[in-house]
């Protein structure tokens, strides 16, 4: 009986992550699209070409974002040189890396409002999700989406530090609902789900089109590290949140590879994903739950 009702819980619950992942899909892009953006200033479009047009997308922020190079010495005394691509710097508004992500979603969410001008768009995070507050600023501003149809269901606690609580602090304040209660959030949640002209936006974003971005993202760097803007790296190294991120460049280092481009070819190279969310650092301790992600990325965490 236990084990029963155990497995009809896991069947719903893998039906519902099913269900959000697919929400946000891509769609094709708009006539508005089509005219005002450059599209071979994205690097899928660029390397891709038979994409274009296929797939809504806005240029959100200005790219390349700039690679620079700094030198630490470690706790032992050693030097090292690494470098950092400042996605911070794509936007004087809000940067950062979840502007790759949201480039698809929204504009897919752009093409959806076309012909469903009352639909709900909820963004799913924690109290301090930079996901949402990006999603809701450049939604808002950048595809002049209403404020009303971005709501953000924000109902999983975060460290009480001071960037999780600007960042609460910005959802707040930039119009929408925001839920944080766990009743609330999952009864709005199933609510969006039976109205099918609305849609959710997964945690951190990850789902197809969230990963396209930042496959784009990672094009960007082959394409800057072939021109010798930077050296070819022994490592990638990312923050783990939601896991978008780290699929996506993942992907864009296999894509890269095969379209012959000149780079992530260094012997030994790897991604090496940092958890950042206390979180998934728990789900990782007591089920080893990202162990089964391959061969060439690995997994590290502190006390988080």
């Amino acid at each position: 009986m236990q084990v029963g009702l155990i497995g009809l819980l896991v069947a719903g619950a893998a039906r519902l992550a099913g269900a959000i992942f697919q929400s946000v899909s891509p769609l094709p892009a708009t006539t508005a699209q089509l005219e005002e953006e450059q599209l071979d200033e994205h690097p899928l479009f660029r390397h891709l070409p038979a994409l274009k047009g296929k797939i809504a997308w806005r240029q959100i922020g200005v790219y390349p974002t700039p690679i620079h190079s700094v030198s630490a010495i470690t706790p032992n005394g050693s030097s090292i040189v690494f470098s950092v691509k400042r996605e911070d710097l794509a936007s004087p508004d809000y940067g950062g890396n979840k502007l790759r992500t949201l480039q698809h979603q929204l504009a897919a969410c752009e093409a959806h409002h076309e012909s469903n001008p009352d639909a709900v768009f909820s963004l799913l995070g924690s109290y301090g999700s930079n996901q949402c507050v990006a999603a809701k600023l450049h939604g808002v501003r950048r595809f002049n989406l209403p404020e009303s149809s971005m709501e953000a269901i924000q109902i999983v606690p975060d460290i009480p530090d001071l960037d999780n609580t600007l960042n609460l602090l910005s959802s707040l304040s930039l119009g929408g609902d925001v839920i944080l209660s766990r009743v609330g959030g999952v009864r709005g949640l199933l609510y969006r789900l039976w109205n099918p002209s609305d849609k959710i936006f997964p945690p951190g974003g990850h789902n197809i089109t969230g990963v396209l971005g930042q496959i784009g993202a990672c094009l960007e760097l082959a394409e800057q590290i072939e021109a010798g803007d930077t050296p070819d790296p022994a490592a990638i190294y990312l923050p783990y949140g939601s896991g978008c991120t780290t699929t996506g460049i993942t992907m864009g280092v296999a894509l890269s590879r095969h379209l012959g481009l000149k780079a992530f070819r260094a012997p030994g190279f790897k991604i090496v994903a940092v958890i950042v969310h206390h979180a998934v650092a728990r789900l990782h301790r007591l089920f080893g739950a990202l162990f089964w992600h391959g061969m060439t990325t690995y997994w590290l965490y502190g006390d988080l």
